[in-house]
């Protein structure tokens, strides 16, 4: 029978993290783009976890639900998105019908 490695399950942010380096350690080439992709599987959890939804243009993310995920990366972005300004693209959204 195979060896085979058991591989804990990752959110989207943290497989961007992991696959930004080599196996050796070493920064990927496109390390100085690994920020935006965090950033943009981050936003991915919360669609994904029906946290936040863009608006009727697809222009502004809005805020469905400030529920937590209970992952405190996630709920840290939810949270700051949830303070922000209410004349922001990120205010909350109306509830859904």
């Amino acid at each position: 029978m195979p060896h085979r490695e058991v591989v804990p399950d990752l959110t989207l942010p943290e497989a961007v993290f992991v696959l930004a380096h080599s196996p050796s350690g070493r920064r990927d080439p496109m390390w100085s783009t690994v920020e935006q992709l965090v950033g943009a599987a981050v936003l991915g959890e919360l669609y994904l976890a029906e946290r936040i939804e863009l608006d009727q243009d697809g222009v502004a993310v809005l805020v469905r639900s400030s529920t937590p995920t209970e992952d405190p990366l996630l709920d840290g972005v939810l949270a700051r998105m949830v303070d922000s300004d209410a004349h922001s693209p990120l205010a909350a959204a109306p509830p859904r019908r």
